[in-house]
């Protein structure tokens, strides 16, 4: 029972506190896009599925982002992002509607003199951004992480990141409730660190394009 309570009031206070930094953000964005195809099973080892086609949806994200900043002079960010995602599987045996979840949920502190960010809520986890970023293809393909579902994409509760030694170093440590998108069930949480040092060509890779990009 007390559980359940403490449950509620930390996620009754994070509602909150994002609704809060909503009304008083100055500058918000909102957008989203989808992933489709037209699919035609030309052949499979599935008779019921051979000759099967029409057009499908993979993915549908809506997507509110707000910041608020405390003035000019100071390295101080706020940031809220909330994030749904619509699915549906693929080559479903039956025609079950799309089903959607909240992808993220947090408020987020950003120091720019100190290269860190803190989330509070349901933020992505920190095994797939490197490898969805190395790969480069998420809009044709999952990671294998990802597609095997060895890890969830995102999780509820804290996180810490950020980069040093002049960002080829980063950081990025959580603690969740190990549960992705789901309910919490138990009282277990789990704590997770990674590293990555950026060296060679794929670092010097990313600082040629961010330079051609500010041009």
């Amino acid at each position: 029972m007390k559980n359940n309570v403490s449950r509620r009031l930390i996620i009754l206070l994070t509602t909150l506190l994002i609704s809060y930094s909503m009304l008083w953000a100055d500058d918000g964005k909102i957008s989203g896009y989808f992933i489709g195809d037209y699919y035609h099973m030309l052949s499979s080892h599935d008779e019921n599925l051979e000759g099967r086609n029409g057009f499908q949806y993979h993915r549908i994200y809506f997507q509110c982002d707000c910041k608020i900043k405390e003035n000019d002079n100071s390295p101080n960010d706020l940031a809220v992002r909330l994030r749904f995602e619509m699915n549906g599987d693929s080559l479903p045996e039956k025609g079950d509607k799309i089903k959607p979840c909240v992808k993220n949920g947090y408020l987020k502190w950003k120091n720019s003199d100190w290269n860190t960010d803190v989330l509070l809520g349901l933020s992505g986890t920190l095994v797939l951004a490197n490898t969805e970023k190395f790969w480069g293809d998420r809009a044709l393909s999952k990671t294998p992480e990802d597609l095997h579902k060895f890890v969830s994409s995102t999780d509820f509760g804290i996180a810490i990141k950020g980069s040093l030694a002049d960002k080829p170093i980063n950081y990025h440590v959580m603690l969740v409730n190990g549960s992705g998108t789901k309910a919490d069930a138990d009282s277990d949480k789990k704590s997770v660190f990674s590293a990555c040092l950026k060296t060679g060509w794929w670092f010097a890779d990313r600082v040629l394009c961010r330079r051609r990009n500010r041009r």
